[in-house]
């Protein structure tokens, strides 16, 4: 299995379909990675949906006006969505 499969492996084990939170919520999300597919990452920016490795959500603790990080095959730094 290459590092992608496993990456994404983990991904879909991590955030798949699974229990809901108090709230109601579901504790995951689910991807649907497609090959040739882009993606909008906002402000002008797109990348191919089967190159993205994973994503650093906004937390609370973050602050305001933070972006999400995305993680893309073949670059060592995240691009700021």
């Amino acid at each position: 299995m290459s590092v992608i499969g496993g990456v994404l492996s983990w991904f879909r084990d991590a955030f798949g379909p699974g229990p809901r939170t108090a709230d109601g919520r579901r504790s995951g999300g689910s991807m649907d990675i497609k090959r040739d597919r882009m993606v909008f990452l906002g402000y002008g920016k797109y990348w191919r949906s089967d190159a993205i490795i994973g994503l650093m959500p906004i937390e609370e603790e973050r602050g305001p006006k933070r972006r999400t990080n995305v993680f893309v095959q073949g670059r060592v730094e995240p691009i700021i969505a």
